[in-house]
């Protein structure tokens, strides 16, 4: 691992399943060539991994809880890992996801949307006095984020599983942990909803990795790396939410904030 302040024994972390939604079942070659890479570095270490996966199901939450179900019927299995079917990773994104999975419950990556120009879709968390939370590590608090490459503990399912629905698909019962939410006039995805009950109703905390770029692929190769991208968001982050406190400060200020359930 290229950031040196955190060594791991990645044999201590558990089994890991790498958990892929795939509608059509169709994987872009490079994560195949990535997964079957990854599995062999794995084994060599002592750590048992497989591939579960969702085909034909169209609604992702559905996808992603029926998944979420077969990496809790694994008892081996420790560390679920979110594989979108379209994003491109390599061996050193997911070892830092890995390594950083020993201390927190739940780490990720993000990549770029596929349109133009750039944007990466965040929800960051910010201290009393209006700066970006970042830790010891250089890794970035947040309560939203897209969860295709997302590395999830068994502990966060268990905890949230008797305070969660339930359905029942055929002789299947299913536990609700992913959702999409309507607030208002806003549409909030299944991802997005997920990490903010974490967040907010479980009082966990969920790290976003800025030193993983990621590539997303569409009708072509989204490969802004957030990485360079991320000194830019931190700047503007930081002076939008100072704009906001000074317009909150004043008598009759008034603002509009970056919206969150």
């Amino acid at each position: 691992m290229s950031d040196s302040s955190l060594e791991v024994d990645l044999s201590t972390l558990g089994g890991i399943a790498f958990a892929i939604p795939a509608y059509d079942g169709k994987v872009v070659v490079e994560q195949l060539a990535a997964v079957y890479h990854a599995g062999m570095k794995l084994n060599s270490m002592g750590v048992k991994s497989a591939v579960i996966y969702e085909k034909g199901n169209a609604l992702v939450d559905y996808s992603r809880n029926r998944l979420v179900a077969k990496f809790l019927k694994d008892s081996t299995a420790q560390k679920l890992v979110f594989l979108d079917s379209d994003i491109k990773f390599k061996w050193e994104d997911l070892e830092r996801l890995l390594v950083f999975s020993s201390k927190y419950p739940i780490v990720c990556g993000t990549y770029p949307a596929k349109k133009e120009p750039t944007k990466f879709f965040i929800n960051p968390v910010y201290t009393t006095d209006g700066k970006l939370k970042i830790n010891e590590y250089g890794l970035l608090s947040i309560t939203g984020c897209g969860a295709g490459f997302m590395i999830i503990d068994r502990s966060v399912f268990l905890r949230m599983e008797a305070n969660s629905k339930k359905f029942s698909v055929d002789e299947d019962i299913i536990t609700q942990y992913f959702y999409n939410q309507v607030v208002g006039t806003d549409f909030y995805g299944e991802d997005v909803c997920f990490l903010h009950r974490w967040v907010k109703e479980f009082g966990g905390e969920v790290w976003l990795d800025p030193g993983i770029d990621l590539i997303h692929i569409g009708n072509k190769d989204y490969d802004a790396k957030f990485s360079g991208f991320f000194p830019d968001f931190i700047r503007q982050a930081e002076e939008n939410k100072a704009k906001e406190i000074a317009l909150r400060s004043s008598p009759n200020g008034s603002v509009a904030t970056t919206k969150e359930i």
